[in-house]
């Protein structure tokens, strides 16, 4: 009786062993996926580097077009003349930075208005964005990311324009939405081309360098706009 007593325990004791040893083993282990915090240490880690890079507190982000090899650090001056003959280092030159509007906080605005210098003498990086002049250069290249300190901003180009005499663009104050609406619309009724449309709930991002193109050289004030409509990565 005490063996089949002893025998009846060891097998208890086995059954028990196994299910707890198979409930372990088929249970996966539980993963804490933080991709968002991650990114964002990511990009604070990247601005901060060409901070240090440039000795300067005033670059706020990187700007570069998918399937090209432009890629521009972006500073912010206290208004939108310094960095028109300073470079991301302060140092003193007639090609200039590319700067964001000096009015625009770029972690909370719908709309991000970005310059740069063009010329027709020497070839400057940002002066790419002239090709989106052309609907299929927008089409195969319709790509745009703003790197800043929280996020990895996508824009896709939905059109451009040359202004010679209007600068109503380059509003950044708006009553209400159906004031933004109204504006949207307006620019858009000036592009070259529309690829998509907009709504007062989208983010928009505008960047201009002076034009090159010959029709408008009798122009005193001719500024090439590309229009970059923000949408999910």
């Amino acid at each position: 009786m005490k063996k089949k007593t002893k025998l009846l325990i060891v097998i208890i004791f086995f059954l028990i062993s196994f299910y707890i040893s198979f409930d372990v083993i088929d249970k996966k282990p539980i993963i804490i996926n933080e991709p968002k915090i991650i990114q964002k240490e990511k990009y604070e880690e990247q601005i901060t580097s060409l901070k240090d890079k440039y000795q300067n507190d005033d670059v706020k982000a990187m700007l570069s077009i998918e399937n090209t090899s432009f890629s521009s650090v972006i500073v912010q001056g206290t208004d939108n003349s310094y960095y028109l003959n300073h470079l991301p280092d302060k140092t003193k030159n007639i090609i200039g930075s590319v700067f964001i509007d000096y009015r625009i906080d770029i972690e909370n605005t719908k709309k991000i208005l970005i310059y740069g210098h063009s010329s027709p003498s020497f070839t400057i990086p940002i002066m790419i964005i002239e090709n989106y002049e052309n609907k299929d250069y927008a089409l195969k290249n319709p790509y745009i990311y703003l790197e800043t300190e929280k996020e990895k901003k996508k824009y896709q180009v939905i059109g451009s324009t040359i202004e010679t005499n209007d600068w109503t663009y380059m509003k950044l104050d708006f009553k209400d939405e159906e004031e933004l609406q109204e504006h949207y619309d307006y620019l858009l009724s000036k592009s070259f081309y529309k690829l998509d449309s907009l709504n007062a709930k989208d983010e928009i991002l505008i960047i201009q360098t002076c034009s090159t193109n010959k029709k408008y050289k009798n122009y005193q004030k001719k500024y090439f706009l590309v229009i970059a409509k923000k949408i999910k990565e």
